[in-house]
């Protein structure tokens, strides 16, 4: 299992995350974080409430309707795209967010090579 410490700032800008409690689908409260007011980068980490120290998942948008995911506990990457309601899974790996282009680079070709 993949662990990764909740961030209290934005890894790409800098800028604090603005912390939002929600409840999931599954009816399970968590800490959403997220950093989606810059136009040219966004990111969403979610943490369950009960151990809000350690990421559940990272959400990064490609594009418009494309998304990607990682799941942290179950090491499970996918790309997600909302117009077609697709789900796509490949292999895991860390992100490296300390380098948004370079993450975004990896995961299109990910997607290419898929």
């Amino acid at each position: 299992m993949a662990l990764m410490k909740t961030p209290i700032n934005c890894p790409f800008c800098g800028d604090i995350l603005r912390s939002d409690f929600i409840t999931s689908y599954e009816n399970i409260s968590m800490l959403e974080k997220k950093c989606d007011k810059k136009l040219n980068h966004k990111i969403t980490f979610r943490a369950f409430t009960n151990n809000e120290d350690y990421v559940r998942y990272i959400c990064i948008p490609i594009s418009k309707d494309v998304e990607a995911r990682w799941y942290f506990s179950e090491e499970v990457f996918d790309i997600v795209n909302h117009k077609t309601n697709m789900l796509f899974t490949l292999p895991w790996f860390n992100p490296d967010i300390s380098n948004y282009n370079k993450l975004i680079n990896k995961i299109q070709t990910y997607i290419l090579f898929s």
